[in-house]
Formats: C-alpha cells, structure tokens, sequence
C-alpha cells in the first residue's frame, strides 16, 4: 500500500470514527464555547447589518434633499416685471375712487340715523343683561338644590353618586339629572337615574 493510499486510509477513519467519538467525549465542555462563539459572530454580523443600514438611509435623505433644492422652482424674472404694471393700473385705480365717491356721501347722510340707533344700543345691553343675570340666580337656585338633595355634591365620586340614587325620591332624582346633565355629563349617574325614575 502506498503512502498517498495510507493517508487516505487514516483519514477517512479519522472522520468515520475518531472525530465522531471524541466529538461524543468532548460535546459538554465543546457546546458551550461553541454556542459563544456563533453568539459573538451573529452580535457582530448584526451590527455591520445596522452599519450598512444607517449609511443607506443617510444616503436616500441627502439624495431625496438634493431632489427637492432641484424641484423648488427659483423666483423668476417675470414677478420683477409685473410692478410696472400695477403702476400703469394706478389711474384706472384712481376712476373707480372717483366712482366710489358719490356712495361714500349717500353713506354720510345715513350717519345721523347710525347715531340714534347707537344711543339705544346701551338700552339693548341691559336688557341682555337681565337675562344673564336670571341666568345666573337659576345656577345658583340648582347648586343649592342640589347640596339639599345630595350635600358636598360636587367633590362625590360618580360611584359614590350612584351608591346614594336608591334612597331619592322621584323629584330629587331630578333635581341630581339636571345638575348632572348641565355639568359634568357622567353617563354613569345619568343611566342609573333614568333607571330608577323608568
């Protein structure tokens, strides 16, 4: 037998059955190193990964900038042309002024009756103002309404609304409705009302 037919002998039985059993002997102590190194390689592939990654969208923004500088359109000559032509509009300007002139003295003459009517005006205001002001009495006849019915309402928790509704009559549930529904709307307190008075 020759070397070169040796050396293949020994190495097939190398792979056959020696690296396989020391394989068996070892894998314990081999695994775990094994394991770290495959870990250490995919940190180092990933971070290469997102190296590429930020260099290509750093690239796209500069490429999609310079894309926009190139589509702004830049001011153009005509814009510097048309001031002279407003100018040369200035005494048609001046003929509708003219034009305008006799409606500016029709609107002088209705002045006077501008001036009457404003002198009602503060009339008008106080009578608005009475209705705000019942406004305002019929608010706080409600707040004191319902601090009869359910006292220290306004710091009560819906829950704890709620928990109080059974032991109300049927205008005090009321009086709690519209309070609730002028204020602050919870929907809990109002179902459980609607309830209670269905």
């Amino acid at each position: 037998m020759s070397d070169h037919e040796k050396d293949s002998a020994e190495q097939l039985i190398d792979l056959l059955i020696y690296a396989p059993l020391g394989l068996a002997l070892e894998y314990r102590t081999l695994l775990p190193e094994l394991a770290e190194r495959g870990r250490r390689q995919l940190g180092f592939a990933r971070s290469v990964g997102k190296l590429a990654l930020g260099g290509l969208v750093a690239q796209a923004d500069r490429t999609r900038s310079a894309t926009e500088a190139r589509a702004k359109p830049s001011p153009s000559p005509a814009s510097s042309d048309a001031e002279p032509t407003s100018e040369a509009k200035l005494p048609e300007a001046k003929k509708a002024a003219a034009k305008k002139a006799p409606a500016k003295k029709a609107a002088a003459k209705k002045a006077p009756a501008k001036k009457a009517a404003a002198k009602k005006a503060p009339a008008k205001k106080a009578a608005a103002k009475k209705p705000a002001a019942k406004k305002a009495d019929a608010t706080a006849s409600a707040d004191a309404d319902i601090d009869a019915v359910l006292p220290t309402y306004e710091t009560l928790t819906a829950r704890n609304i709620v928990g109080r509704l059974d032991g109300l009559n049927p205008a005090q549930l009321r009086i709690v409705a519209a309070h609730e529904g002028e204020n602050r709307q919870r929907t809990t307190v109002l179902n459980r009302i609607e309830q209670l008075l269905g």
